[in-house]
């Protein structure tokens, strides 16, 4: 029988990925629009006289700077490290029957969602979605620019320093979660921190980054392609559009949600294994602690400051 590698509580977590988490947030909010794009992307567009960029173009080159530099960024660190890339992005099979539960139980609260962004006006506006432009161009960036770069982000290397030290996914979900809703403005910072705190569980218990990046692109996905906006010449065909996808999201959610309570009992009951139990945790140090709960009083401050 295999030695549980997880059972020595000898290491205490450090403030490595308090700091990291920290790097990456002053990263976000500060070099991309007032160092990057001003001063390297603005002169390289004039001396190729492609000034202005606009459209998709520029839009992927925002994902990119803000999201993508990162996990370029941990990827030469993982190199340089010799350290595993598969591990460190928690890149591994997801098994069919989780790619079954996942995706039952995202399309049933994506249901639920819709119905509240109509009839609930602080929702999270999926309605909205990505509009501007074509429906291609939606799909690539508000659904696989938004799933790759996010999670790969959130539930991927920050997740995975986190992990490395075993601190309490607890703790790994508030503070991903938090800085996963801070990146987006208004009433949603809180539903889609909400939204971070259950991909952060969804990936805890498979040890995939499939799962929630699965479940994000599903969700983001439909919200696109449901859009009337899309699909309605005027605003007549846009009510019309809208009453039947309310009638059919309705059936939908009624037949999703028992089915998604199934899925969730089972998924939970077959990967229950990947849990570490809390008698395995490490004792936290002085400094992980104080660095930690600095790290998420600094994320409350900037939603309210600069997201609110």
């Amino acid at each position: 029988m295999k030695e549980n590698p997880l059972k020595s509580n000898e290491i205490s977590p450090s403030a490595r990925p308090n700091i990291i988490m920290f790097a990456v947030l002053l990263y976000w909010l500060f070099v991309p629009d007032h160092v990057l794009i001003p001063h390297v992307i603005s002169p390289i567009e004039n001396a190729l006289g492609l000034y202005p960029i606009t459209g998709l173009a520029w839009r992927s080159i925002t994902w990119f700077l803000n999201l993508g530099i990162p996990i370029v960024v941990y990827l030469v660190y993982l190199l340089i490290a010799k350290k595993p890339i598969k591990s460190a992005f928690s890149i591994s099979k997801l098994s069919a029957k989780n790619v079954f539960y996942v995706a039952i139980f995202t399309l049933a609260i994506r249901a639920v969602d819709l119905l509240a962004t109509r009839f609930i006006p602080f929702a999270l506006g999926s309605w909205t979605l990505q509009t501007s432009g074509t429906i291609g161009e939606a799909l690539i960036l508000g659904a696989l620019f938004a799933a790759v770069y996010e999670e790969f982000n959130f539930r991927g290397f920050l997740y995975s320093e986190y992990r490395n030290q075993r601190v309490s996914i607890l703790k790994i979900s508030l503070a991903t979660g938090l800085f996963f809703g801070l990146i987006h403005s208004g009433i949603a910072v809180f539903t889609t921190a909400i939204f971070g705190i259950m991909w952060t569980y969804m990936l805890y218990y498979t040890r995939s980054i499939w799962a929630p990046l699965l479940s994000h692109l599903i969700y983001n996905g439909l919200g696109i392609l449901l859009n009337p906006i899309y699909h309605a010449n005027n605003q007549a065909e846009y009510e019309s559009l809208m009453s039947t996808l309310l009638i059919a999201t309705a059936i939908a959610a009624v037949l999703l949600i028992p089915a998604a309570v199934v899925c969730v009992k089972r998924f939970m009951r077959e990967n229950r294994h990947n849990a570490i139990k809390k008698s395995e945790l490490p004792i936290e140090s002085k400094a992980f602690t104080i660095t930690y709960w600095l790290l998420i009083a600094v994320m409350i401050a900037v939603i309210f400051i600069f997201r609110l």
